[in-house]
């Protein structure tokens, strides 16, 4: 999955509507080799991308509207 893809799904589930701003910047093996280390490890997805951030995202939501209320206490 590429960075776009990720940022797309993100910003469906979240309801959001964006403009990606492309900027130069590093681009490494490290990264690309990160699945290769992980799988390694023993570790395996459970759920698909999709399913696992609509599963976090209301939570995240909620988590920042706290913080937000908690600033204008």
């Amino acid at each position: 999955m590429s960075v776009d893809e990720l940022v797309s799904t993100a910003a469906e589930v979240a309801g959001k509507t964006i403009h990606n701003k492309y900027v130069d910047g590093p681009v490494g093996v490290q990264s690309r080799n990160f699945n290769e280390r992980i799988y390694s490890l023993g570790w395996e997805a459970k759920v698909f991308l999709k399913e696992g951030i609509s599963l976090t995202y209301p939570w995240i939501e909620a988590q920042v509207k706290a913080m937000q209320e908690a600033k204008q206490k």
